[in-house]
Formats: structure tokens, sequence, C-alpha cells
């Protein structure tokens, strides 16, 4: 991924501890956010929205919806049957990111989920918050 991006992941919230948010950690050491899906049984559908915030593309796989486009402000919604197995969301901060963050940070309100940012804590679903963490970035890789 390059300097100019960063990842989050989304979760259901299912009663998660905010304060002492403990992530899941596969064999190979890695953040395993389909546990958090699979018990949840969430059909893609759930996601259809999106479509009015990022436009939805094509993807190069059949198991994964994507909205926006691969290289920048992109939300992939990873499936297996159609059921949602992990989702992330991708800023690109040479874009005009604003209002896309915005109506994703609504929708994770409104749909009771979770941002998990690229150190594995949950992020505060406040636009300002997650925006002045973003500017602090974008003047460090913009040196």
């Amino acid at each position: 991924m390059a300097i100019w991006q960063y990842t989050f992941f989304i979760i259901p919230n299912n009663n998660v501890p905010l304060d002492n948010f403990s992530p899941i950690i596969d064999e190979e050491g890695l953040f395993n956010d389909n546990l958090y899906w699979t018990n949840k049984e969430t059909h893609i559908s759930f996601f259809e929205e999106i479509g009015n915030i990022i436009p939805k593309n094509k993807s190069w796989s059949q198991q994964i919806v994507l909205f926006g486009k691969e290289n920048t402000n992109c939300i992939e919604v990873y499936n297996e049957n159609e059921y949602v197995t992990s989702v992330s969301f991708r800023v690109d901060f040479r874009t005009d990111y604003g209002s896309i963050l915005k109506q994703i940070v609504s929708f994770c309100l409104k749909k009771d989920l979770l941002l998990i940012d690229e150190e594995l804590k949950v992020v505060p679903l406040d636009f300002e918050i997650i925006n002045k963490y973003f500017e602090d970035r974008k003047k460090i890789w913009q040196r």
C-alpha cells in the first residue's frame, strides 16, 4: 500500500469492548477480521447503499464487491456465497476524501459497525477526529 493511502477494517460491533479491544490474530500473525463476520451471517446487500457514496465497480475477483477503485478510495466487501467475510475501507490522501469519509462514518454509525485502524485499534466514529489524524499523516508524506 502506498504511503498516501490508509486502510481500515470494518467489523460489526457485536458488543466489542471499545476501550479494551483485543483483535483476533491468526497463526500467521495477521488480523483475522472474518471471525467477526462469520458469526453474524451478513448478506452482501447490507452494503448496497455504499453505492450512493462510492460507485460500485467491477472487481478482479468474484469474491469481492468493490465500491470505488482499487488504487484509490474504495470499500472492498469480501464474501463467500454472498455472505460477508471481510470488509476494508481505503482512503487516498491525494483525493478530496472528506465527503466520502463523512458518509462512511455516518454509514458505520447507522449500521452499528466499527472502524479498526492499521494499528488494530478501534477508531472513534467522529469525522473531525479521523480527519485530524489524516491531516497529520498527510504532512508526513508530503515532506
